[in-house]
Formats: structure tokens, sequence, C-alpha cells
């Protein structure tokens, strides 16, 4: 695997040996054992955060002291997402528009959370909210679109509440930045506001898909979105599709690195 682009070496999750690793014999094992020793020794301190690729307006950075108390609302959807992502302790985990490491939080009380995850945000008033994480688990300050870390460094991904706020164009770049990231047969986990198409939703969603288009902004997250089309055309083999109506009224997509 490739190092870490210049400028960007604080920025991976810290590393060491997987348990599972010990007495394991094979190419793999050896390569994942080094990959976790190259991390530990660039890793990001646990606590902090790397800034780097993190310019422009910050439209979060007022909403940020209070965003945990929707956090509820989103409960549901990111505990099925992370059951549905089968992640094994052995996993290297990214999240990308972590916020305040609400994804993050539901994988780690999981009795098989992953050894190693990353969290990216480009908001740093949102990685400033997370409470402490697991020892080698780290947070990035940087745009899901150019994500400052190695090929095929990440086993799987997830990227909850984050593509419905973001135009055609984007999606697209952060869809094929996960793919890059993640190993070939890797699980992504994908989280969008998406109330079902029937008539008794009308009045709920309508609304809201009006004052999304009408100003835009933070209320642009409030379209609703299938990404299951992008997903595929990303590289992407679909392999679970679930809806949740408690809290938000979500879609939970798994699909398969090919």
């Amino acid at each position: 695997m490739s190092g870490l682009p210049s400028g960007a070496r604080d920025a991976a999750p810290n590393g060491g040996e997987h348990p599972g690793d010990r007495g394991q014999a094979g190419r793999a094992g050896s390569a994942r054992r080094e990959q976790a020793r190259r991390w530990r020794d660039r890793a990001t301190p646990q606590g902090s955060l790397s800034r780097k690729r993190s310019g422009g307006p910050d439209p979060w950075s007022p909403l940020a002291p209070l965003y945990d108390l929707q956090l509820r609302l989103e409960k549901a959807a990111l505990s099925s997402l992370a059951s549905a992502l089968e992640i094994h302790p052995e996993d290297r985990l990214l999240d990308v528009g972590t916020g305040t490491a609400g994804m993050l939080r539901t994988v780690a009380a999981l009795p098989n959370r992953p050894a190693h995850a990353v969290g990216v945000d480009r908001s740093r008033r949102m990685l400033d909210q997370a409470p402490p994480l697991p020892d080698g688990w780290s947070l990035l300050q940087a745009d899901a679109t150019d994500l400052p870390l190695p090929d095929r460094s990440f086993d799987r991904a997830s990227a909850a509440y984050l593509l419905h706020w973001l135009e055609p164009p984007e999606r697209g770049r952060v869809l094929a930045e996960l793919g890059r990231v993640l190993e070939p047969g890797g699980l992504l986990g994908v989280i969008t506001i998406s109330p079902p198409r029937v008539s008794t939703e009308r009045v709920v969603r309508m609304p809201l898909e009006f004052a999304a288009d009408r100003f835009g902004g933070v209320l642009g997250g409030l379209r609703s979105l299938d990404p299951s089309a992008e997903i595929e055309a990303a590289g992407f083999r679909l392999r679970r599709r679930t809806r949740t109506g408690r809290g938000y009224p979500s879609l939970c997509v798994v699909a398969e690195r090919l």
C-alpha cells in the first residue's frame, strides 16, 4: 500500500498490531501488521485534530454546540447501519461527514468494535464537540471530496446524513473518494433523509423539500435522496437497503466495493 500523501502524515489513525494477527501466517497478515506499524508511527495523537485541507466557510460552526440535541433522531438509523456493516475488530473504519462523531459513538458501543477508526469532517467546530473516542481512533479535519488518506486503507466506510446535503457533482466526488480508500470487497454504508413517497407523507415531505430548494444552505439537508444509483455508478454493488421510520425517516444503503 502507498504511504500517506505529503503534508498529511499526521492525519492517519493510531496503529499497532491487531490481536487477531498474532500467530497468523501469510502475506495478508504481514501486510496488515506493517500498515498498522506505519499508522502508529505517523498517527494523530488521541484527542487532537489534524487541520489540513479545511479551507472555505464553515456554515456548521454556529450550529455545532447545539447539534447533539437532535442526535436522538438519528439513533435508530445509525444503529441499523452499524449492524449492517458487519464490523469486525480487525477492520479499519472510516466515517466521513462525521460531525460530532455520532456514527463513531454508535460503533464504539458494539462488542466487536474495530481497533482503528477515523472520523472526517470539514467543520473544526463540529469535531471539537465530539466526546473522547476509544484508543486507536482519531478525528481528521478534511474535505470528503479530497481525502488525505492512502488508497485501499480501510475495510469499512460510512457516510451518515451527508450525501443529501450535497449537489450531484459533489456526491460523485465523495463516492469516488470512498471507493478509492476502501479495499476491494470492503463495505460502504450510507444514510440519507428519505421519507417514503406515499400520499400520507406528502404533507411533511413537500414543505421540507420546498424549503430546501428555496433557501439552500443548511436547509438543503432537508432534501430527500435515494443514492442507490449513484453508489452503483461509483463502482459498488448494492447489498442491502433498509428504511427506518423512528426519528428521521431515513434510508440506509450498504454496498460492496468492486
